[in-house]
């Protein structure tokens, strides 16, 4: 329980039991000023004694033959399979049935079964999968961190069967995982099917018409008589033959007591929403259990599947009820995990339905935070709730409850650091670095970022390391924090040694000589540590924030015609709705720190991309993810200093310098901008500054991600200052933090086309969130995310400073994804869950045009107008879905400004289930297009009014970026003008039977 530094009767006192090593790096967890690392011996590792044991086998188990060989096959083989199959179909109880087999029982090293916690299969990265391995398998006294390549030193020499379910593995981590356990059989399931060589796949079907009938014989309890078997044949078939739809009706038979006649006419009447066989089976399931349930087992249900964890807790579900609890268990709509329980993954979605989301997603976060106030440090609460933790601090962030997400990253960091999941931990600390400074807590801010330089020492890059440090040690200094500096000054210590004293003889201090600062205060000193941490166990938290200097404004150059950032001024103020105020120009600022910057609710799930630019000479490839300038810009040569490699700014730096068309090859990596610094455009510090033509291409977008939360909050991430060309493809672009323009990327006059790229977490106080655009901007195939342009305290003005109130700050926020008003050009991508005051998705203001064609937008938010559109110049849709955005006070979907012509021209796209309606303003219709509410207003040829859509929810349909899918029979099918229709729809899929549907996807 105690980290000590050893001096004259002082002894510093930690609050947390346990230790982990990395090497000989000892990490001690302090809440208070947060991990020490000492220099230590290496802790001793040895297999467990007792081989792990396979999970229970499913009771009554029917069928999957032939599936069951192939796996045991692959088991004795000592190979690997990939078991794919939508939710619903049995994937888990075959894995489990075939752990028990005989080929299982005969590997020495037992069988590791490893789950995910939430239920999108993302909250651990691999690097905690790979922990989480090992642990099963090994033990010390410390705990050991590893990393993919420390691992694979322990586990490659053993010969377990390991099951993998519930994860959302990319299939570069699939290969990484294959390599771990060279001599042991691997079965991974997945609702997703990923290509590699080196796993066999198999993709699990319907069951056999015979097993079916066997299995809801089996599970109502009813006998297989010749009169029986006639309609259980015509169960199963309504059922598509599914095992969860099966089991589901079967269980809602026998416990309310409903006669097989009657379910056979209701589930062979019932007319479901979906296409899909599968989906069509597990509705009707759903439905007709629904039926059977009361008012209170309904909501139990509904609140279990809200819950982003795998699983909850039974008290907090039945909110003292335990009969509902028991109904629920005995029908299988709630599954005993140990005493937790969960909500079948295929049901979750629809079992939501109707469900206050957000209203108990608050109750949930209230029952974590009471329940880490009153039980301090409790490392079994967090394992039990890990999943719904972790996605309620994602939840948090994204509606800005800064001080939900504190909480909830104070009660789990120390169980994150200790159990070695550090991937989750980085994902926590972003999270509440986030926080800290949108809530002006310069105290949580510096100890965050202590963890985080922490955290790098381990697992990370030196230099980055330092520089997280140095800022922690600074700033609590500024702080007058001086114990707090003592202890990021320890862990900088062991990175640069403090130099020899004047006498060579004497020894140079040990790694810790920061501790010292900590004796020169005293006794004194040493009660304030232990009455600070019982202070931040249960007390509150203070808010503080320096106030930023100053804004200046880039101009235009009046050679160009596309934009009109310098003259576009604040002349007209909208009359609909009285908060509306017209936005400033588009201003670059002198990178100012800004202290806000928004985090995703749900990371949005992508699927691999392959970048469509090919790099050719002359060019640079990067080849370290350092963030260091050229040495000598001009000559040629990318040699960064002081390191003399290759970094991305280095290269920029160096094509900048010269007349040529550059292209800049990006491998996959993680380059962290750390340089802060302002009054450049130069690239040398802060964003990366473009000048020349260039082409900065990235092997695949979420591999190569660019991300400037190490800029602390000044600066955006990319800046093209003149009229030049640029590309930008194959890449992630996140964490910019803008105090005027543009969080992501600032296009101020340039030609700029971005594709096969995902623009997301970028922030701007003004405009633009993701991107703002003055120039040329085209992009095709990519994600918009999860950004925002929100209120500021100051606006730029020219060269000078407006204080203004929140209220108006909030006026001038405009384009959460994109702001624009310069030629725009968008195709085959997504805006989703981006926010601003105006305009969530897309501003398109005076002076700019924008077409916009096989594109979705779909949750954005908007305070005030134009969830998902904003318009005040022309814009033309074609092909476009435009579905469940948001507004506070009009036009959900699409506003224009009244004063705008000829205003939103749409052709062939769906407009639906907006909130605060459809549409406001002067939406022209092209024709054919939806509407579902009837507020656009559209009255051509093929145009339908007030009819719903009844689109998918949004997902991976294929393609690059996420879609909504068109149910078979959507009245959106086949209703679109060919003529009017581009060749393929958003996916890329060809349009070519003749007929076009409305929207951005076109049903197979």
């Amino acid at each position: 329980m105690t980290a000590t530094a050893t001096a004259p009767a002082i002894t510093v006192t930690g609050n947390v039991q346990g230790d982990i090593f990395v090497g000989d790096h000892n990490f001690k967890v302090n809440t208070n000023y947060g991990t020490i690392i000492y220099k230590e011996a290496e802790p001793r590792v040895q297999l467990r004694a007792s081989a792990p044991q396979p999970p229970r086998a499913p009771r009554g188990f029917i069928g999957r033959e032939n599936e069951i060989k192939e796996i045991e096959a692959i088991i004795a083989r000592s190979e690997a399979m990939l078991v794919t199959a939508p939710d619903g179909m049995g994937k888990t109880a075959l894995l489990k049935q075939a752990a028990n087999g005989e080929a299982a029982r005969s590997l020495p090293n037992g069988v590791v079964i490893v789950e995910g916690v939430d239920e999108g299969g993302e909250a651990l990265g691999l690097g905690d999968l790979i922990q989480r391995l090992f642990d099963a398998l090994f033990e010390s006294e410390p705990q050991l961190k590893v990393t993919a390549t420390t691992a694979r030193t322990y586990l490659s020499n053993t010969r377990p069967l390991v099951l993998l379910d519930g994860f959302n593995l990319p299939p570069a981590s699939l290969t990484t995982l294959l390599d771990l356990f060279p001599k042991g059989a691997l079965l991974i399931a997945s609702t997703k099917t990923a290509t590699t060589e080196d796993a066999q796949l198999l993709k699990l079907g319907p069951l056999a018409r015979e097993d079916s009938i066997l299995l809801l014989a089996r599970k109502t309890g009813l006998s297989l008589s010749d009169v029986n078997r006639a309609s259980f044949d015509l169960v199963c078939a309504a059922l598509a033959d599914t095992p969860l739809a099966i089991i589901t009706v079967a269980n809602a038979m026998r416990e309310n007591g409903v006669p097989l006649d009657r379910v056979r006419a209701t589930l062979t009447s019932s007319q479901p929403l979906s296409a899909d066989p599968v989906q069509s089976g597990i509705e009707r399931a759903y439905a007709f259990a629904y039926s059977t349930l009361s008012n209170a087992e309904r909501d139990a249900l509904s609140k279990a599947a809200v819950a982003p964890g795998v699983s909850s807790d039974p008290a907090w579900i039945s909110n003292g009820n335990e009969i509902t609890l028991e109904r629920l268990k005995e029908m299988d709509l709630l599954v005993a995990n140990s005493p937790r329980l969960r909500v079948p993954p295929a049901l979750r979605e629809r079992a939501r339905i109707g469900a206050n989301e957000e209203e108990t997603r608050e109750k949930l976060i209230t029952y974590l935070r009471q329940t880490f106030e009153a039980r301090e440090i409790d490392f079994e609460f967090c394992a039990d709730e890990l999943g719904n933790i972790l996605s309620s601090m994602s939840w948090a962030a994204g509606k800005r409850r800064w001080a939900d997400v504190l909480a909830l990253g104070r009660g789990v960091n120390p169980y994150l650091t200790l159990r070695g999941l550090w991937d989750a931990w980085k994902t926590v600390l972003d999270q509440m670095l986030l926080a800290a400074r949108s809530s002006r807590d310069q105290a949580t801010e510096a100890w965050v970022l202590h963890q985080l330089g922490t955290r790098e020492i381990g697992v990370g890059v030196k230099e980055v390391a330092v520089n997280f440090l140095e800022r922690a040690r600074n700033l609590r200094k500024t702080l007058g924090d001086d114990l707090g500096a003592a202890y990021s000054q320890h862990n900088l210590d062991l990175l640069l040694p403090p130099p020899l004293p004047p006498d060579a003889g004497t020894k140079p201090p040990t790694p810790g000589g920061g501790l010292p600062v900590i004796l020169g205060l005293g006794a004194v000193g040493v009660v304030g540590v232990l009455v600070t941490v019982v202070a931040l166990l249960g007390g509150a938290y203070f808010f503080t924030q320096p106030t930023p200097t100053h804004v200046a404004q880039i101009t235009r150059t009046a050679t160009h015609t596309v934009g009109a950032i310098a003259s576009h001024t604040p002349t007209e103020t909208a009359t609909q709705v009285a908060t509306i105020t017209r936005a400033p120009p588009l201003a670059s600022p002198t990178h100012t720190p800004s202290h806000t910057r928004t985090a995703s609710s749900t990371p949005t799930p992508t699927t691999t991309r392959t970048p469509t630019f090919t790099p050719t000479p002359p060019g640079f490839t990067v080849n370290s993810t350092l963030d260091e300038p050229d040495s000598k810009p001009g000559d040629g040569l990318c040699q960064s200093t002081p390191s003399g490699v290759c970094t991305l700014r280095a290269a920029i730096m160096e094509a900048n310098a010269n007349d040529e068309a550059d292209t800049i090859t990006l491998p996959p990596g993680e380059y962290d901008l750390t340089l802060v610094g302002s009054d450049e455009d130069a690239a040398f510090t802060g964003d990366l500054d473009l000048t020349s033509e260039i082409a900065v291409a990235g092997a695949v977008a979420e591999e190569t991600i660019i991300n400037a939360f190490g800029l602390d909050g000044t600066d955006r991430v990319f800046h093209i200052v003149d009229e030049v060309e640029v590309s930008i493809s194959g890449v992630t672009i996140r964490g910019g933090d803008a105090e005027g323009s543009g969080g992501g990327i600032l296009n101020a006059g340039g030609d700029l086309k971005i594709s096969d790229s995902i623009i997301s977490n970028n922030v701007a106080r003004s405009l633009g969130g993701g991107i703002a655009n003055g120039g040329v901007l085209t992009i095709i195939r990519s994600t918009i995310a999860d950004n925002a342009a929100i209120s500021g305290e100051v606006i730029g003005n020219g060269s000078s400073i407006l204080p203004i109130s929140n209220t108006a700050a909030q006026a001038f926020a405009q384009g959460g994804g994109i702001y624009n008003i310069g030629q725009l050009t968008l195709t085959e991508s997504i805006l989703h869950l981006n926010s601003s005051f105006n305009g969530g998705g897309l501003s398109n203001d005076r002076g700019g045009s924008a077409e916009l064609t096989n594109v979705t937008l779909s949750e954005n938010t908007a305070d005030n107008v134009g969830g998902g559109i904003y318009d005040s110049g022309p814009a033309k849709l074609i092909n476009v879905t435009v579905h469940g955005n948001l507004a506070g006070e009009a036009g959900g979907g699409i506003f224009v400004l009244f004063s705008a012509k000829p205003g939103v021209s749409v052709v062939n796209s769906l407009i639906s289930n907006n909130k605060i309606g459809n549409c406001s303003g002067s939406v022209v219709s092209g024709g054919f297009n939806i509407d579902s509410d009837g507020t656009c207003n559209l009255n051509d040829k093929g145009d339908l009014a007030k009819i719903d859509p009844r689109l998918e929810p949004l997902a991976d349909n294929g393609g690059l970026t996420l879609t909504h899918a068109l149910p078979k029979d959507s009245p959106a099918l086949n209703a679109g003008d060919a003529a009017a229709c581009p060749p393929t729809d958003q996916r890329g899929e060809k349009r070519n039977d003749g007929k076009c549907d409305i929207g951005a996807y076109e049903f197979p």
